[in-house]
């Protein structure tokens, strides 16, 4: 938690109880979140905070790169704590949220890069559903 409360120290920015808060959950959950589900569990101490509220906090924490967003099937935006080191991408589930974490790298493979085209970051993601979403459905 301090690292990532530094990290917005570092930049300048405010340590608001309502980011402290976004970052506690996002921590203690450590799945793929919806602006909803940090607001209903933020609502018992901001009882008034807003959606604007919420999502104006999680834009400046992924600005910072502090968590990541994700775009779902269904439309919806999620977030959850970016991982660092060691670089890896994940099997996400679409019915929790859940993240596992996928060892290797597609961009350690031969990629063919567009000559001229220099690469300053990249995504991989894989959806489905946990062993826990698929065996409640069953």
């Amino acid at each position: 938690m301090e690292a990532y409360l530094d990290r917005l120290r570092d930049q300048g920015l405010k340590l608001t109880g309502q980011r402290r808060s976004i970052l506690e959950i996002l921590l203690a959950e450590d799945r793929y979140m919806t602006a909803k589900e940090l607001m209903d569990r933020m609502q018992e101490q901001y009882p008034h905070i807003s959606y604007d509220t919420i999502y104006r906090n999680l834009r400046v924490l992924h600005n910072e790169h502090i968590i990541e967003e994700s775009m779902f099937q269904d439309g919806s935006s999620r977030f959850r704590i970016r991982c660092y080191d060691p670089h890896h991408h994940h099997f996400i589930c679409t019915r929790c949220g859940a993240t596992i974490p996928i060892e290797a790298c597609p961009m350690e493979l031969p990629v063919s890069v567009p000559e001229g085209f220099h690469v300053s970051s990249h995504r991989f993601e894989i959806f489905g559903e946990c062993a826990h979403c698929s065996t409640v459905t069953k």
